[in-house]
């Protein structure tokens, strides 16, 4: 039936509206999804972008997160998640974020960021996986974490406790600022690709594209966000020619936090629905591959502060442990922010100790999304 319905869809060559409860259905079949909840659009956005950051609690529970906690917001990057008594460090969030979900097969055995010695409370089967119900030793409270793994991996692991990290999806952008020219019929398609961070990041960019073409006749745009946010405009072109098609390149890319405008110049000959999505969506394509992509992870952040004969011996060291300087600042002695790939920070705090010898501790100072 689905496949019957998948080939009516495509056939029908437009917009359909498919509601439906089941979550495996609606990721296989939609390009774009919308969550209701109490009647109203909860969450809305990309299927990648609702599925990765769905951004509500009812939006989560719907994509099929079952570790849901409440948090409270503590220094230095860290929340304390209530209902598992854990302290996490987490990427920056919006402070009006009140919980926070781990998909359970976003757990992981070993060591690294929000990593937690666990005692196994349950065991349960499933046709081809387990679930296994964690409980971090020495929690302050009484909820399990559910972790999700093959049933040949469990079946290699299986003990009454566990060592386990958390892990904070990865996503792609934008590596930078990407360029093209694509002509056709004498219109010239001038396309910029740039990373943004936010939907005011988003919008300065394309203003200042505006402001640097004011005699183009049409600045079409696009930009989709991790938060889930997806905004494109035609800007007087024929609907769906320009605006979508960009959006759609984006989408196939793969990328998030990035955005396109694409500047024409009319040449007098008019190019028709079909030319005018092959130019948009080719200035947007090239400019994209321009600017290149880079995979954004999290990244551990150490503060110190020392003297100037060890910031040398610091920074030569930092690239054998694939960290670099985040920020510094040079006063009467250096105060410098590292980032390190989590799984290394604790490694290369102890190796600052020791080079230093014990003049130099590292302090935690959170976590943030950086390049791989």
């Amino acid at each position: 039936l689905e496949e019957e319905v998948r080939q009516v869809i495509r056939s029908f060559g437009k917009t359909v509206l498919l509601v439906s409860h089941d979550r495996d259905e609606v990721f296989r079949m939609s390009h774009r999804i919308a969550v209701m909840d109490k009647g109203r659009i909860d969450t809305i956005g990309s299927r990648k972008a609702v599925f990765s950051d769905p951004q509500t609690r009812s939006g989560a529970v719907l994509t099929g997160c079952k570790n849901i906690s409440a948090i409270r917001y503590e220094e230095n990057g860290t929340v304390w998640a209530t209902d598992w008594g854990i302290r996490l460090k987490v990427p920056l969030l919006p402070r009006d974020t009140t919980a926070i979900g781990i998909r359970m097969h976003s757990i992981r055995q070993g060591s690294g960021a929000n990593c937690f010695r666990c005692h196994v409370e349950e065991e349960i089967e499933n046709p081809f996986s387990y679930t296994i119900m964690l409980l971090p030793l020495n929690a302050r409270g009484g909820v399990p974490i559910g972790w999700e793994l093959g049933k040949a991996e469990w079946e290699r692991i299986r003990a009454e406790e566990v060592e386990c990290f958390m892990g904070f999806e990865p996503y792609t952008t934008l590596s930078g600022r990407g360029e093209s020219l694509y002509e056709d019929r004498r219109s010239e398609f001038l396309g910029v690709a740039v990373p943004v961070e936010s939907e005011a990041a988003a919008t300065e960019f394309i203003r200042s594209i505006k402001k640097q073409h004011p005699d183009a006749r049409h600045n079409v745009w696009a930009y989709t966000l991790r938060s889930g946010a997806e905004r494109y405009s035609d800007d007087g072109e024929p609907q769906g020619s320009a605006g979508m098609p960009v959006l759609e390149v984006l989408r196939k890319t793969g990328v998030c936090d990035a955005a396109v405008v694409v500047t024409r110049y009319f040449g007098g000959i008019l190019l028709g629905t079909g030319g005018l999505l092959r130019a948009y969506s080719g200035a947007a394509k090239q400019a994209i591959e321009d600017a290149g992509c880079v995979r954004m992870i999290p990244r551990s952040l150490l503060s110190l502060t020392c003297g100037y004969a060890d910031h040398q011996k610091i920074t030569l060291e930092l690239p054998r442990f694939g960290a670099e300087v985040d920020s510094v600042d040079f006063g009467g002695e250096v105060s410098i922010v590292i980032s390190a790939r989590s799984e290394v920070a604790g490694a290369l705090s102890d190796r600052i100790t020791e080079m230093t010898a014990g003049r130099v501790r590292t302090v935690d100072a959170g976590t943030k999304y950086g390049r791989e």
